[in-house]
């Protein structure tokens, strides 16, 4: 009996359900319109966790070259870019570290303009193929949400939303989300807003601004088939 209760407990510990994200820290970065990077530093940070990039700039002509990390491999890119008419462009980007800690996250865009970036740290040792639905929207008001909804393929993922405006404002999270980062220029801000679902659950990334602006939302999740489940030491009889 005690050797089966050991290959049951065995079992569910290896079990994907097991596996999950948690929000680890944050980090907001400006910069002003003679500059072409904007660099975010997280003195906390630890390798192999999961950091979401946001960046926007305030143009639609606007590329972003590279996302770097410091002692690293470059950020990838998942989303973007997704421009307003000629008011904002934004863009998502995702990174998982390997070595040291305490990185420098820049984003290097093609020329100086206003810009704005955000990062945001979750644990859960991912290590690929976590990417998996997002959609976009853009639209002039106070109410931002994606054009279509997403689901995510698996319970326990991780839902973000990019939201960013052309004018100064205060942004605040849709429903089951939490604003973690939210970085305003003169010109206009970001925010960075999650959902760790503990059911897949259709979501169209809702995000709510004081002021009507001109907006942009981007909805996105990291499902769990790339992290490593958690597996706590169990004493038997």
């Amino acid at each position: 009996m005690r050797k089966l209760l050991g290959l049951v407990v065995l079992l569910l510990l290896s079990s994907p359900c097991w596996a999950t994200y948690a929000r680890v820290d944050r980090g907001t970065g400006t910069a002003q319109a003679t500059a072409s990077s904007c660099a975010v530093t997280l003195t906390s940070s630890a390798a192999n966790d999961l950091y979401v990039i946001g960046a926007e700039a305030f143009d639609n002509t606007e590329t972003i070259s590279s996302v770097t990390v410091s002692s690293n491999s470059n950020a990838t890119a998942y989303v973007g870019p997704i421009s307003n008419s000629t008011h904002n462009t934004e863009w998502l980007y995702y990174a998982i570290p390997t070595t040291s800690s305490g990185f420098t996250f820049t984003v290097n865009f093609s020329s100086s303009v206003f810009h704005s970036c955000v990062v945001v740290e979750f644990s859960g040792n991912p290590t690929s193929g976590i990417t998996d639905h997002n959609a976009t929207g853009t639209g002039n008001g106070s109410s931002l949400t994606a054009g279509s909804s997403i689901t995510p393929t698996q319970a326990n993922s991780l839902v973000v939303v990019l939201g960013g405006s052309d004018a100064a404002t205060t942004m605040s999270a849709g429903t089951n989300f939490t604003l973690n980062a939210h970085d305003t220029l003169s010109t206009g801000g970001i925010g960075i807003e999650y959902w760790i679902q503990t059911t897949a659950t259709a979501t169209n990334g809702p995000m709510s601004l004081s002021g009507s602006n001109n907006w942009i939302d981007i909805v996105a999740d990291f499902n769990i088939s790339g992290i490593t489940p958690s597996q706590p030491w169990v004493i038997l009889p």
